[in-house]
């Protein structure tokens, strides 16, 4: 079963064990009771969407959607659970930032494949002179967040959590990893985990890069609260 790279894996009693996927669950229900799924596949996918949209709706939890375009094409969405049981502050503090708009026209600056993916650096608003007034992210380095919680481990693809200049310097600036990434834990507040959107943060790890510097922009269009 360590082998195993399909996105469904399947299990008997213990005296079987491992089966494989769902192909080779299928085949073998076949050869034991002469029963053949007739449905097809895009029937289950299509049950699997209609149960995630009702436990959506009817959960407690929120979630956030940051839709992102690459080059000015749509490339996807990204769909956060927010672990406000852990980090309820520092929830509170990203979703007035998603509510009031501010990080939607901002970027993702870097990409490092393999660890994490950097944004959230707001664009300062600018005068009718052409001149920057500050700004959001000037406004946050004024009053930084402090370090809330580390309980929510960087241990797998698309966790979600605020970059830092040193402890307690929490500003606009979000990361999101590509993979597990225990070298960040207790030192980046984790506050969010990704329910959709794999094949998005996929993409976002594999775009062309320059020293780090996607070659052609990818900008979070639209940061809101997810309503599927």
């Amino acid at each position: 079963a360590w082998k195993h790279t399909g996105g469904v894996i399947c299990y008997a009693d213990s005296t079987v064990g491992y089966i494989g996927d769902a192909a080779a669950m299928a085949e073998w229900a076949f050869s034991r009771t002469r029963f053949r799924d007739s449905e097809p596949d895009e029937a289950y996918a299509l049950h699997a969407l209609d149960a995630y949209r009702t436990h959506v709706r009817e959960s407690a939890e929120t979630y956030v959607e940051l839709a992102l375009t690459h080059g000015g094409e749509p490339m996807g969405s990204l769909v956060f659970r927010l672990a406000e049981e852990s980090a309820p502050k520092t929830v509170s503090h990203f979703l007035s930032l998603v509510q009031s708009s501010a990080y939607s026209g901002s970027s993702w600056h870097r990409i490092s494949p393999g660890a994490f993916a950097q944004g959230g650096v707001l664009q300062q608003p600018q005068r009718a002179d052409g001149a920057a007034d500050g700004g959001a992210e000037a406004r946050a380095e004024v009053a930084p967040l402090a370090d809330e919680s580390f309980a929510l481990p960087h241990d797998a693809p698309g966790v979600l959590g605020f970059a830092n200049a040193g402890p307690h310097t929490i500003g606009t600036q979000i990361y999101v990893t590509f993979g597990p990434m225990r070298t960040l834990d207790r030192k980046y507040v984790a506050f969010g985990r990704l329910v959709d959107g794999l094949g998005t943060l996929r993409a976002l790890e594999a775009a062309p890069t320059v020293n780090e510097v996607p070659a052609t922009p990818i900008v979070i269009a639209a940061a809101r609260l997810h309503e599927p």
